[in-house]
């Protein structure tokens, strides 16, 4: 039989290959050891399953673990009796002395921590500097992909996804990053959420920020605290570097911004070549696509206000609703037109006001005119 081989025992519907554990095991059940020192300190802990050089290797109570690879689990004790973790990989949890429902899958994931619970790490080197301070456990993150998560060292509820997908946080919480690079230069900033290629690719201690689709909030680096920006769409927000409190949905929709803040973009090519203008509302495709630095502009329709360009920084405070309402107004100011088509030949005059479908004024350039009607067209300035 196997028990008259040298470093085998069967004993309590357990089997160990590779050593004799005879002289610790207490009352241990249904574990199976294979490889040198593998499950060698066992003592009480049932239903362990630890293949590879010293797997398992200190193993006393804890229960329920799996444990394949070299050193793979080989610091795990007691774990408050039932650890149920699962390391698979060389070094895969190897330093893990007492944590409950850890899994690491791949060389070295997960293998500085000591002491924490809920952890996944599934890739070559995921949350491999993972670690605690003081009386602070890692818990309750998730780091799927190469080197996912690779420097962070104390941190709880992070979601990271994709090949090296948060690889340089190192204590910042509460991060959501999933895609190929994403949140990639983030160290200390929380609370974010990446989800796409390179998405918050260059942020690093903002916090509060969402980004959704290839390149996202690509180039954002604010300065350290709470950001609040919202892209989501193909570039959305790309090139926004110190902006805050944006909030940008469609594909290309902000894709100049880099300081502006407190605008509102929805729709594909909504604010598009916007730089530096501030609360400004743009809503449907091409909705103040050209507006490169006037702020305080509200665009409702398509290709509302699409040609508004001031030619420097300038607060326009135009209100176009409507498909195309004031789609040619470039330098006017203080317009107020709402209707389909309504005023959509008009260019560079200010203080107007009409309201109804394919209004228009009486030049390009007037001043202070009201329209009132289907079709109505103005007479003078001030009339």
């Amino acid at each position: 039989s196997l028990n008259d081989l040298s470093d085998v025992l069967i004993a309590d519907d357990s089997i160990y290959i590779g050593h004799d554990p005879t002289s610790t095991d207490s009352t241990a059940q249904k574990n199976v050891a294979v490889g040198v020192t593998a499950l060698n300190a066992i003592t009480t802990g049932d239903g362990n399953i630890a293949i590879g050089y010293n797997a398992g290797g200190a193993i006393t109570s804890s229960n329920f673990n799996v444990c394949v690879g070299v050193e793979a689990g080989a610091a795990i004790t007691s774990g408050g009796g039932i650890s149920s973790s699962t390391f698979i990989g060389y070094n895969a949890g190897a330093s893990v002395t007492d944590g409950i429902g850890n899994i690491a899958i791949g060389f070295g994931a997960l293998d500085a921590v000591t002491v924490g619970d809920f952890n996944i790490a599934i890739g070559y080197n995921s949350l491999t500097s993972l670690a605690n301070s003081g009386g602070d456990h890692p818990d309750s993150n998730v780091a799927i992909g190469v080197e996912a998560g690779f420097s962070a060292t104390v941190m709880d509820g992070a979601v990271l996804i994709g090949h090296q997908a948060g690889k340089f946080i190192t204590t910042g919480d509460h991060n959501n990053f999933v895609g190929s690079a994403a949140g990639l230069a983030t160290t200390t900033g929380h609370s974010n959420t990446a989800l796409g290629h390179q998405a918050l690719y260059t942020n690093i201690d903002g916090d509060g920020s969402v980004a959704v689709g290839f390149e996202a909030l690509h180039t954002l680096e604010p300065s350290d605290g709470l950001t609040s920006n919202t892209a989501v769409g193909y570039k959305a927000g790309k090139v926004m570097s110190t902006a805050t409190a944006n909030t940008i949905v469609g594909a290309t929709a902000g894709q100049s911004l880099t300081t502006g803040g407190l605008n509102v973009a929805v729709g594909s090519e909504a604010l598009k070549d916007t730089d530096v203008g501030v609360r400004n509302i743009a809503v449907g495709h091409g909705a103040l696509t050209a507006n490169v630095d006037g702020s305080k502009s509200v665009a409702v329709g398509y290709r509302s206000l699409a040609s508004q360009d001031p030619s420097g920084a300038a607060d326009m405070h135009n209100v176009a609703i409507g498909h195309e309402a004031g789609d040619s107004i470039t330098t006017g100011t203080t317009n107020t037109v709402v209707g389909s088509l309504a005023c959509n030949d008009f260019t560079s005059g200010s203080g107007n006001t009409a309201l109804g479908y394919n209004t228009a004024f009486s030049a390009v350039g007037a001043s202070n005119q009201t329209v009132i009607g289907n079709g109505a067209v103005g007479h003078a300035d001030n009339v």
